[in-house]
């Protein structure tokens, strides 16, 4: 029994370290590995992000997938992102999806995202951004959407893109748990 003991011991010990090693190397990457969140996003053209069609760029889906940088702290993640009017936004999930998703794998996995969920209020303080999708990278200022019919607007939009991929239940959410940026050009300063 001892024996055993010890060899669940030493595997989980393993398994524990390989973890460990995966996010600190993710951490200095190319951007994020799917969930995991990465580095500094280094290969891709840089993209003139003022003459860009979003729409063209990020196709007819409802929300589309896009990796995105602060620029203050530097680290990246794997987001989404839909086009509204012509500009480009991003909703930030701070429980109004995964609060309504039935308990189950989904639910936990986003809900443990959501806990280390915290680029948002980074973004609010300095809102200097890239992103990259189809392998071009585009500098962009993330600019948080306090405009409450903006807001309810992109929140039907959520629920409607989320409700396609997963059955929602019907609980009250907060306001606050969803964030919204809008991502305009951004001027680089060539000195």
């Amino acid at each position: 029994m001892k024996i055993v003991l010890i060899i669940f011991a030493v595997i989980f010990a393993i398994v524990v370290l390989s973890i460990i090693t995966l996010l600190v190397a993710t951490r200095f990457s190319d951007g994020p590995k799917g969930p995991i969140p990465g580095g500094e996003l280094t290969s891709g053209s840089y993209v003139d992000a003022s003459q860009v069609n979003w729409k063209s760029v990020l196709g007819n889906k409802p929300v589309s997938e896009i990796e995105l940088q602060l620029l203050n702290p530097t680290g990246s993640r794997t987001t989404g992102a839909f086009v509204y009017n012509g500009e480009l936004y991003v909703p930030v999930d701070l429980g109004y999806v995964w609060r309504r998703l039935p308990n189950g794998i989904a639910r936990y996995f986003l809900h443990i995202v959501w806990i280390f969920k915290d680029w948002h209020e980074k973004a609010a303080v300095d809102g200097r951004v890239v992103i990259r999708t189809g392998g071009n990278r585009y500098r962009l200022n993330a600019v948080r959407i306090t405009d409450e019919a903006l807001m309810s607007k992109f929140r039907e939009h959520v629920s409607t893109a989320a409700g396609s991929v997963f059955k929602l239940l019907s609980v009250e959410t907060n306001p606050e748990d969803i964030w919204f940026f809008r991502l305009d050009p951004r001027i680089v300063d060539a000195h």
